[in-house]
């Protein structure tokens, strides 16, 4: 171990213009957890923009973490990748949200499960979740007047507000298909290691014959997204 010590001098590391909070260049592509260097440029778009300042490089999340970046406050994104699911039906279902990895900028917190459809927070805290659901309604005419709910599940437990959205006749495109969107927030405060879905289902209710059992999938892939921030 090497102890450096001095009441009148600073530490110069490496001065680098890296070229994205991602990628390792211009340094070898494999460096080890820890790296330290003095970024001299400004690069990249949100989530990978980079501008001057010390960053240290984590090889397990592959990304570099500035200095002055609270961890603690953390955010992750998740877009779909699938439409074919049916999500107008009597049984509450995992919404598939975790598609895409848009961002997460700490993995140490954030875990996403593409198969389950789950996202796991590792850290205590009060937590925002918002997403925005994007259906396209397949038929028309009385099986168009669906209604349906949303729910956040935590453990397998309903928790928050259970939202119904009632789109009615949503206007037709493309052979009798209509295009309708849900977005809400949510507060909550979790404990380390609660896994996180978003369910949705019909609307519990008697129906008139032949109304609200039209098909209703994600419109397009990317559309619909799952966002969280751990706020304290």
């Amino acid at each position: 171990m090497m102890q450096m010590g001095t009441n009148n001098k600073g530490f110069l590391p490496p001065r680098i213009a890296l070229t994205s909070r991602t990628s390792t260049a211009p340094l070898p592509n494999t460096i080890p957890t820890g790296t330290i260097v003095f970024n001299t440029s400004t690069t990249g778009s949100f989530p990978n923009l980079i501008t001057p300042g010390a960053y240290w490089w984590s090889a397990e999340d592959k990304q570099w973490t500035n200095f002055s970046t609270n961890l603690d406050t953390a955010t992750a994104k998740y877009t779909n990748s699938e439409t074919s699911t049916n999500y107008n039906t009597t049984s509450w279902q995992n919404v598939k949200l975790f598609g895409n990895l848009i961002y997460n900028e700490n993995s140490h917190i954030y875990s996403g499960n593409t198969t389950a459809h789950t996202l796991t927070v590792k850290k205590k805290g009060l937590y925002s979740i918002s997403s925005i659901l994007s259906f396209d309604r397949l038929s028309g005419s009385n099986s168009s007047m669906v209604s349906m709910a949303a729910r956040i599940f935590v453990n397998g437990n309903p928790v928050g507000t259970e939202q119904v959205f009632s789109p009615e006749e949503t206007v037709s495109v493309n052979s009798d298909r209509g295009l309708f969107s849900h977005s809400f927030t949510e507060y909550l405060q979790l404990n380390a290691n609660d896994v996180i879905s978003i369910r949705i289902k019909k609307t519990d209710g008697v129906y008139s014959s032949g109304y609200g059992d039209s098909a209703v999938q994600f419109h397009a892939s990317g559309d619909s997204s799952f966002a969280i921030l751990r706020i304290r």
